[in-house]
């Protein structure tokens, strides 16, 4: 009985080990490299030929075995701690869905930064800021739930994430708020929150949101369709192939272009995370240049072999950057760098696409 303790002693070691790292810890390895042109359909313009701009993605799965043991041998994989990803109290698939709300947003956010880089006035539309997660110790614990949405803050009304947030801002800790909540079955009511101290801004009432439907408001219909990728990091990219499909001079000059960084609707790149492992999966899928945050750049020139990495502060710095580039290594005849004032769906089409019928 002694030996059969003694050497139980160590499995079950293991086990809760194992079990403990699957619970609070993430494996986290570089995904597929994909192709814009696909995602995005632009009205009165046929899908181009050949492809675009590239979006990197990055993988995070529970730390099960079998990957812990590749994270021993893989460069290229990474252990980290659940909470770098999830916020306090919400579980793995509750994280994915928050994502994919997110990356709905991001869309949205990155074709009215494309149309206000080529001149056109547009605008992200939403019906209110909806909420993705409730933190449990929060201040509105038990006073909203999930999937419900803040419509109204202090009498006025919120139409996007965003506004919730900058008038949050404009509030100390302490401060009682009136909000206006919309359920699930679109009734509403009033609710009165105090602004809770240690979160900043955005988590000032312990709660994440996101934009309820997101849309856009501009000059014509562009649709853009990631499938499954979540989260707000494809948004530079997004909006390059946006540009490239409108824009007279094309952007990637037969080159394999990615792009990764978080946009907001002015054009401004923010930082994204997972850098190192994005760079890896762009040099494995043979892209020969990366567009990248200014915060980013450091480490990902560090982790880039032969691939060439460049930093951009906002979407029309990306641009112009691309159309030098491509006056320098495929230039033609009569075509000019220079970005026209404004341009229509019916001067744009790159790649040899041709325009459909109305």
């Amino acid at each position: 009985m002694r030996r059969w303790r003694a050497l139980l002693a160590p499995v079950l070691a293991v086990a809760l080990c194992l079990g403990y790292l699957y619970q609070a810890y993430l494996v986290v390895y570089p995904g597929p490299v994909r192709d814009v042109s696909s995602m995005v359909e632009v009205a009165s313009c046929a899908n181009p030929e050949g492809p675009g701009f590239f979006l990197t993605t990055v993988y995070a799965d529970r730390a099960r075995p079998d990957l812990l043991w590749q994270a021993l041998w893989r460069q290229d994989a990474v252990v980290v701690p659940r909470a770098r990803f999830t916020l306090p109290g919400e579980s793995i698939e509750s994280y994915r869905r928050r994502a994919h709300l997110i990356m709905e947003e991001s869309q949205a956010i990155a074709t009215v930064a494309a149309f206000v880089c080529l001149g056109h006035a547009a605008a992200v539309s939403g019906e209110g800021a909806l909420v993705a997660h409730v933190l449990p110790q929060g201040p509105l614990a038990g006073k909203i739930g999930v999937g419900e949405t803040i419509v109204a803050f202090e009498g006025r009304p919120i139409r996007l994430a965003d506004e919730l947030v900058a008038e949050l801002a404009r509030y100390a800790p302490g401060a009682a708020l009136s909000l206006w909540v919309e359920d699930t079955e679109f009734r509403r009511r009033e609710i009165t929150v105090s602004i809770a101290s240690g979160y900043g801004p955005e988590g000032a009432l312990g709660i994440a949101v996101v934009t309820r439907r997101p849309g856009v408001e501009g000059p014509f219909e562009i649709r853009v369709d990631t499938n499954d990728i979540g989260g707000p990091s494809a948004g530079l990219a997004i909006a390059l192939e946006i540009v490239d499909r409108l824009d007279p001079f094309p952007l990637t000059g037969g080159r394999r272009v990615a792009a990764t960084g978080v946009l907001d609707a002015s054009g401004r790149v923010r930082q994204v995370g997972g850098i190192y492992l994005k760079v890896r999966a762009a040099e494995r899928e043979g892209v020969e240049l990366l567009l990248v945050p200014v915060a980013n750049y450091e480490e990902a020139l560090g982790a880039a072999g032969r691939l060439q990495v460049i930093a951009v502060e906002t979407l029309s710095q990306a641009v112009d950057v691309l159309r030098s580039m491509g006056c320098r290594v495929v230039p033609e005849p009569g075509v000019s760098c220079q970005r026209p004032e404004r341009v229509s769906p019916s001067c744009g089409c790159n790649r040899t696409a041709t325009l459909s019928p109305l």
